[in-house]
């Protein structure tokens, strides 16, 4: 979807000259890529780890699901922090 959007933007407006990019642009496409990477990454670990889907459970050990929880709360601060800046 961003890299869509991305190139919608770049189809419309083209080269205009020698002037900056705003940073919602740039925003976007990072995120374009960082979504990307966790798409790919997420997909070779289901290749990866066929059997946690055969098994019904994850069987994860304390400091992974510590880790994943640390995950969850950085996007969740990522997403309010981003909310209050606007």
């Amino acid at each position: 979807m961003n890299f869509v959007t991305v190139g919608i933007y770049v189809e419309i407006v083209g080269d205009d000259g020698p002037w900056q990019y705003a940073q919602g642009f740039w925003m976007t496409v990072c995120s374009a890529g960082l979504s990307t990477l966790c798409a790919v990454l997420m997909a070779i670990n289901s290749f990866l780890l066929p059997a946690w889907g055969k098994k019904g459970k994850m069987e994860l050990s304390g400091s992974q699901r510590v880790f994943i929880i640390q995950i969850m709360f950085f996007i969740f601060w990522m997403a309010v922090s981003s909310l209050l800046s606007y």
